[in-house]
């Protein structure tokens, strides 16, 4: 038996939750099904709802439905059916078009909410058994607690049961007309769908009146005065003292030409510079990284500390190959301080290194791994010169 009433449908937009992919996060469940619209990409907009929970009100009060409790032998129904065990998950058959053959009907207690509160609500319970030997169990109530969220529910929970026959088809096809002229989310098959509605447009907010000023001033605007009422407070962007204005189009006359900029102030005399002190203690020097003997170079703030160099052009040059051809390698290092607090020291040494005087290159951490890279690279004989332990390169 099949329904061939007019068809109805209702207005969708694309799911919101997956962007209409019908994709979203993976779970074991349903792998990456999106739960907001079942995977269909689409689901009902705010007019469609409306109109289908309409809908579905309308058909519940017509011939169309049937109570759980009020199941007769003989009905035509569309019902899903048990079916077996797979496993340790139990299936079922899809709903389809079943003649009752034997209905059982029991009352029960169940439980509802209301007010956030467990109640005891009379329920009932079906018994149905088809004529084509398959069954099916429907549980419902009367009372309005028992449908509310947080109540306990089980699969066999059922609003109403869809019933078949030239009576139930005529009802059904009168709510669909009846909602498709009421509802701008829904139309009949041969209709023309609704247009869209046109987005929202963001309202426009009135200016809000200031305070009146509570004592005379002169105009922000046009520079004149303005008696105490007459005119309004309030503080500009940036600023926390009070301006004075008049109310707007009550300004005697606008201000033509901006105020003349003021003359930027007198810069302060630079000091001269002074000599550099000497270090008093040896220690690598900030430009070249080669060792600075005591009282021998100068003392500067590097980076809230004190740090030895060279006096101005008197770093040394870095060492070139001897006469024979072997490479000279200058390493020099800085301290690394990690982005992250962490346990151990608070900084690092790390190293760099140039080859005859060219320019130098970022190693990283671990010395006697780079003199081992060297060795490797420029052979046994490379002259490796460590910057920080030798005053001046020998050539």
């Amino acid at each position: 038996m099949t329904d061939t009433t007019v068809k109805i449908h209702f207005e969708e937009e694309p799911c919101g939750r997956c962007n209409g992919t019908g994709r979203y996060s993976y779970n074991q469940r349903d792998g990456h099904v999106c739960w907001g619209c079942s995977g269909k990409k689409v689901r009902l907009s705010r007019r469609g709802k409306t109109a289908f929970e309409a809908y579905e009100k309308a058909l519940a009060d017509s011939a169309a439905t049937v109570a759980v409790r009020d199941v007769k032998p003989g009905m035509r129904i569309m019902s899903q059916a048990h079916g077996g065990v797979a496993g340790n998950k139990p299936w079922d058959y899809k709903a389809a078009w079943r003649t009752v053959a034997t209905v059982e009907v029991t009352e029960y207690t169940g439980r509802g909410v209301e007010n956030d509160r467990y109640v005891d609500v009379p329920c009932v319970r079906a018994e149905i058994a088809f004529e084509d030997g398959k069954s099916w169990t429907a549980e419902s109530s009367d009372h309005p607690a028992y449908w509310n969220k947080g109540a306990f529910h089980t699969i066999y929970t059922t609003l109403a049961l869809t019933v078949g026959g030239p009576e139930a088809q005529a009802a059904r096809e009168e709510a669909r007309r009846a909602i498709a002229r009421r509802f701008k989310g829904a139309w009949l098959d041969g209709e023309e769908p609704p247009v869209p509605p046109a987005p929202r447009k963001p309202k426009s907010k009135a200016r809000k009146p200031l305070p009146a000023n509570l004592y005379p001033g002169q105009c922000w605007l046009c520079e004149t005065l303005v008696p105490t009422g007459e005119g309004e407070r309030f503080k500009p962007e940036g600023d926390t003292q009070w301006k004075v204005q008049h109310k707007p189009g009550e300004c005697p006359q606008e201000r033509q030409e901006p105020k003349e900029a003021p003359a930027p102030a007198p810069k302060a005399p630079q000091r001269e510079e002074r000599p550099a002190m000497p270090n008093k203690y040896a220690g690598e020097c900030a430009l070249c990284g080669v060792l600075v003997e005591a009282e021998k170079g100068e003392r500067i703030r590097v980076e809230g500390t004190w740090a030895a160099r060279h006096p101005k052009g008197e770093c040394p040059p870095p060492p070139g190959p001897a006469a024979d051809g072997t490479p000279a390698v200058l390493i020099t290092r800085h301290k690394l301080y990690p982005e992250v607090a962490r346990r151990g020291p608070a900084w690092r040494w790390t190293y760099d290194y140039a080859v005859n005087g060219a320019a130098a290159i970022g190693y990283g951490t671990g010395l006697e791994s780079l003199r081992d890279m060297l060795r490797s690279k420029y052979g046994r004989r490379v002259r490796i010169v460590e910057g920080w332990k030798t005053a001046v390169p020998a050539d």
